[in-house]
């Protein structure tokens, strides 16, 4: 898969190389699953990225295999979330996976009044 132009990256959990779709169907199985609307993203970001990262990553995990209508991996969030938090070189890369599928950069500073 590993398309980033695309949003398809991968995220390695114990030796598997695990594939990650982060589309618009990603955010809304997340938005669905913590009962939140899309225009709350961006509080959600803010208020708390070492959630929002897994958070996304074990989405686009879900959506990759929806996507490819294969079964969804039986992996834990918490389990995810481990691996993700406890790797900095690949927490900074699905980070800024996650930045290029919200089509921002990161380092980028907001524009505003």
């Amino acid at each position: 898969m590993a398309n980033e132009m695309r949003g398809e990256t991968t995220v390695t959990i114990g030796g598997e190389s695990i594939d990650v779709l982060l589309n618009m169907n990603a955010f809304r199985l997340m938005c669905q699953d913590r009962d939140m609307e899309l225009s709350e993203l961006d509080e959600f970001v803010n208020a708390n990225p070492l959630e929002f990262v897994p958070c996304v990553v074990f989405w686009g995990v879900m959506n990759a295999a929806d996507f490819k209508g294969e079964p969804r991996p039986d992996i834990a969030f918490n389990r995810l979330a481990a691996v993700v938090c406890g790797d900095m070189d690949q927490f900074t890369h699905l980070s800024e996976a996650i930045g290029s599928s919200l089509g921002t950069k990161v380092g980028e500073e907001k524009s505003g009044n």
